[in-house]
């Protein structure tokens, strides 16, 4: 199986910041055992600019908010992520790893850029 499509990259229900789309590929392989078990294998990545909708925060010690920079045209958002599943017959398991770059509230509270992410499930 295989898809690709494209998307705001701002989340659900909001609009696009940027004139600029997220776009997103993914391929995976579904088997079945000899002993009627189904298995999915799969890799997914996507790539985008994704516009922060907050403008500033609240510190907890802070008397005002304090405005974040950020790139106007938008923070680097990309993604691969590895999948495996053996579905439910009755008992499945699903695991996703993924790694990339995301924006990220740097250490100060002053800045949103993109940093290295990694994380996955099981």
């Amino acid at each position: 199986m295989f898809g690709i499509g494209a998307y705001s990259g701002q989340g659900p229900n909001r609009s696009d910041s940027n004139d600029s789309v997220h776009t997103i590929v993914r391929a995976a392989y579904t088997f079945k055992s000899d002993s009627g078990q189904f298995y999915e294998a799969g890799i997914q990545a996507y790539t985008g600019k994704f516009v922060p909708t907050t403008k500033g925060i609240m510190l907890p010690d802070a008397e005002k908010e304090i405005t974040l920079k950020f790139d106007a045209d938008g923070v680097t958002d990309q993604r691969v992520g590895f999948t495996t599943v053996m579905y439910p017959q009755p008992i499945g398991f699903t695991a996703e790893w993924n790694i990339g770059r995301s924006p990220t509230l740097s250490d100060d509270y002053l800045t949103i850029d993109d940093d290295y992410i990694q994380g996955g499930y099981i």
